[in-house]
C-alpha cells in the first residue's frame, strides 16, 4: 500500500541536491574563451555578474564551462532555480546546502533561515533582520573567496524572495561574487548597483557566436 501523502516530508524543507550541480557539458560543446574571459574579469571589480539573454543563447552551458574552467581556482556553488523555489524557506535551504558543499570546513549556512517565527506569524521580515545577518557574518569570516551561481532566476516571482535576495546582495562581503542567469531583467535594485559600479553585465550581444564559433559549430 502506498503511504499517505501526509507522511512525506514537506517540499519546503527538502533539499533536492541535483539542483546544486551544474549540468554536465556535452562532448560536442563549443569552447567560448572570449565570453569566459568576461566572466573571470568580472570577479575583479564587481560584486555581481548578470547573464541576461533570451532562451537559446547558451547561458547555462556557458556558466557550466566557466565553473569547470575556474573551479580549480575558485570554489563555485550552484543553485538551479525553478517555480517551486518561490518559497523563502525552500530557496534559502538550497542556498545553505550549496554553500556547505563548496566549503564544508567553514560550516557555512548553520544559521540560514529555515522558516518564519515560531509564533506562527510568518514574519519573513524578522528573518531578514535576524538570521540572514548571521549567515552574512559567516561569509564575512570565511577564509576563502567564492562565487554563487543562481541559474534561471526568472523562475522566481515571489516578492519576499526578491526582498531577501536584495538584502543578501547588499550586505555581501567583497570576497563573495554572485552570478545571476536569467531570461529577463531582474526584479532587484540593479540601477543602484550599476551606479556603484558593482554589476558586470553579459547580454545577448556578448553571447552571440562569433564567426569562428559559428564555423566550429
Amino acid at each position: 500500500m502506498e503511504p499517505p501523502i501526509d507522511n512525506f516530508a514537506s517540499p519546503k524543507a527538502v533539499v533536492f541536491k541535483q539542483k546544486l550541480y551544474a549540468p554536465s557539458l556535452r562532448p560536442e560543446y563549443i569552447p567560448r574563451p572570449r565570453v569566459l574571459k568576461l566572466l573571470t574579469e568580472g570577479l575583479k571589480d564587481h560584486k555581481i555578474t548578470l547573464v541576461d539573454a533570451p532562451p537559446g543563447y547558451g547561458k547555462t552551458t556557458l556558466l557550466s564551462q566557466w565553473r569547470q574552467a575556474e573551479g580549480g581556482n575558485l570554489p563555485i556553488s550552484w543553485v538551479s532555480l525553478d517555480e517551486q523555489d518561490n518559497e523563502p524557506m525552500r530557496l534559502w535551504a538550497h542556498v545553505s546546502e550549496a554553500l556547505r558543499q563548496i566549503a564544508p570546513e567553514e560550516a557555512l549556512g548553520t544559521n540560514v533561515p529555515q522558516g518564519p517565527d515560531s509564533d506562527g506569524t510568518g514574519d519573513w521580515g524578522n528573518v531578514v533582520q535576524t538570521k540572514l545577518p548571521l549567515l552574512l557574518n559567516e561569509l564575512t569570516e570565511c577564509s576563502q573567496r567564492m562565487a554563487i551561481v543562481f541559474d534561471d532566476y526568472q523562475c522566481l516571482k515571489d516578492n519576499e524572495c526578491h526582498k531577501m535576495m536584495a538584502f543578501f546582495i547588499e550586505q555581501l562581503p567583497k570576497s563573495i561574487h554572485v552570478i545571476f542567469s536569467t531570461r529577463q531583467g531582474l526584479p532587484l535594485p540593479l540601477g543602484r548597483w550599476r551606479a556603484r559600479g558593482e554589476v558586470n553585465e553579459i547580454r545577448a550581444e556578448q553571447l552571440a557566436f562569433s564567426e569562428h564559433e559559428v564555423a566550429s559549430l
